[in-house]
């Protein structure tokens, strides 16, 4: 059965890691339109018609999702995101800590920011109320595509934001085979995610969680039930 949220926004394809447990790629920009159009036409990825934000999985599954979803050492990061809320900025060593959390491959370039650039676009985001103004300014920051910047703005905020993720977008019926995220199409998704977080009384987060799990699960049932050899932390 799939829950849908239809919702405008637009899109471009990547090859995503075939692993189950590795991280999601972290490619984005304000916009990519197809090669010679003016502009990203809308319900389209990469050239091709976006499917709506469809749950693959009864939403009454939500809740013992969530709870199946292993455990991970969230502390650092969300005592990070925490601090930044409060300040209304993330400092560099805050920023590495939340960007290390969500994928070490992207340590090289996030590390290139120095302290100005961070403290900048992250109070930047943080100060505005507009939802694309609020990605656009992370994703001026070097290393940070929409996925990083979408688990800044988690830890910040985390009754506000779900995190994007190849695992949560295949259980709301999205292809993973993109190869970037343009801002129209977060702002999608997370219109999505809230309205399918409020319509189904839970949380982001839980939502988020459920999410990831459902595409794990099925992802194991599809090899047979073996787990992978070497798990990884989920994001």
């Amino acid at each position: 059965m799939e829950h849908a949220a239809r919702l405008p926004g637009t899109g471009e394809a990547r090859g995503p890691p075939r692993s189950p447990d590795e991280a999601s790629p972290d490619l984005g920009g304000a916009g990519a339109p197809c090669p010679g159009a003016p502009a990203p036409p809308r319900h389209r990825l990469g050239c091709a018609p976006v499917p709506p934000f469809a749950l693959q999985f009864d939403p009454g599954e939500i809740a013992a999702l969530a709870a199946r979803f292993p455990v991970t050492d969230d502390g650092p990061a969300a005592a990070a995101g925490a601090a930044a809320h409060a300040q209304g900025h993330y400092t560099r060593a805050q920023f590495l800590v939340v960007c290390a959390w969500k994928t070490p491959r992207s340590r090289p370039r996030v590390a290139a920011n120095d302290e100005a650039a961070v403290r900048v676009a992250t109070g930047a985001a943080l100060a505005a109320t507009d939802e694309r103004v609020r990605m656009e300014a992370l994703l001026a920051l070097g290393g940070v595509g929409v996925p990083t910047a979408s688990t800044l703005l988690y830890f910040a905020e985390p009754d506000r934001y779900p995190i994007l993720d190849v695992r949560a977008l295949e259980s709301l019926g999205q292809p993973v085979d993109r190869s970037t995220y343009p801002v129209a199409y977060w702002l999608e998704y997370l219109a999505a995610c809230r309205a399918l977080a409020d319509a189904h009384g839970v949380g982001l987060r839980t939502l988020d969680k459920a999410l990831w799990q459902h595409s794990r699960e099925a992802a194991d049932a599809a090899r047979g039930g073996r787990q992978p050899p070497t798990p990884r932390p989920p994001r």
